[in-house]
């Protein structure tokens, strides 16, 4: 589906009506394609429900993990700060409020994966859910040793402000149920911004739900 204010791309297939542009010149369309590449946009919804599986952590993906400090210089200023967190899972929990759920709590570290994950994706300039070194999101939280049942993720660049990209993730039916989904109990969310890449904002949402850890 494709309109100019978002460009989703989602796991399952999407209906809906298509919108037929008629360009005059060679000039013209890739004037369109340069505007167009530069539109927020979000990713595919990734949830799974792990039941218990063990995690696998290896040095290496810890250490990996662990890079968070040499980030380039004009990346430092942009990591988020609590009001970032906060304004973020506050949107969260008023969502989940509205159909009657309960509200999820902040963990350090899913926090920390989030985070991981944004610095990651504006670093290397990209929006997925494999890292740069091949990591999925289920490696990247079990890296972060965090003991989970359920795990799910929302990504999304070029939103400027908590605001934007909440609705820009509300819009979507898979990102939506993410937020929206009852077996998740905790919330963790990054946020970083790179003047030299193609999106700037980079925003990651990790949720998860556990039998031993904790809201931190």
């Amino acid at each position: 589906m494709l309109n100019l204010a978002l460009l989703l791309v989602a796991i399952t297939t999407l209906t809906g009506s298509h919108t037929a542009f008629k360009v005059r010149s060679r000039l013209a369309s890739s004037a369109f394609s340069q505007r167009l590449n530069h539109v927020p946009i979000i990713g595919e919804a990734y949830f799974e429900d792990l039941q218990g599986q063990n995690p696998v952590v290896t040095p290496e993906m810890l250490r990996k993990l662990n890079k968070t400090n040499a980030a380039p210089r004009h990346l430092q200023a942009a990591l988020p700060s609590n009001r970032h967190q906060l304004e973020m899972l506050n949107a969260v929990n008023r969502e989940r409020a509205i159909v009657g759920l309960y509200p999820l709590c902040m963990n350090t570290k899913l926090q920390n994966v989030a985070l991981g994950h944004s610095i990651d994706m504006a670093v290397k300039n990209y929006m997925s859910h494999i890292g740069s070194d091949g990591s999925t999101v289920q490696q990247r939280i079990q890296t972060a040793r965090y003991d989970s049942i359920a795990a799910g993720e929302n990504v999304a660049a070029g939103n400027l402000t908590v605001a934007q990209v909440m609705k820009a993730w509300m819009n979507s039916t898979n990102h939506r149920a993410n937020i929206l989904r009852q077996k998740i109990t905790m919330f963790g969310c990054g946020y970083a911004y790179n003047q030299k890449s193609t999106y700037k904002y980079y925003w990651t949402q990790n949720f998860g739900a556990s039998r031993m850890e904790k809201c931190s």
